[in-house]
């Protein structure tokens, strides 16, 4: 499906970089390709949501890896151990409303964001 779905882009693309470069006018389409983004979600149950602290998302710095991540947390969970070195994905922490997310570009984090979201999501 990937192959399929990349070559028709692939395709695509060609014919829009050959139209746009017979067209006048001295414009050129610019066209993006966005990789999917991974974003894994580790809720945690009630008796454990003071993980999800002002205190500990002051600890995430930039450069961290997953493991010192999840360290502050004292969670195993969430991981994402298949990626390229320049793929972004985030790690995310849910409970009570609160979330804490983390993304990462390859192996090291990039930023972080908390915020509050509904149940359920």
């Amino acid at each position: 499906m990937f192959s399929s779905t990349l070559s028709r882009t692939v395709v695509a693309t060609l014919i829009l970089l050959a139209f746009g470069a017979g067209c006048g006018g001295g414009q050129q389409t610019k066209i993006e390709l966005t990789p999917k983004f991974t974003r894994a979600v580790h809720p945690v149950d009630a008796a454990n949501s003071q993980i999800i602290s002002d205190a500990n998302f002051q600890k995430i710095a930039d450069g961290m890896t997953q493991e010192q991540v999840r360290a502050i947390f004292g969670t195993k969970q969430p991981v994402v151990d298949k990626y390229k070195p320049d793929e972004e994905y985030e790690l995310v922490w849910q409970s009570g409303g609160k979330e804490i997310a983390v993304k990462f570009r390859g192996d090291k984090s990039i930023s972080k964001t908390q915020k509050e979201v509904s149940p359920g999501k």
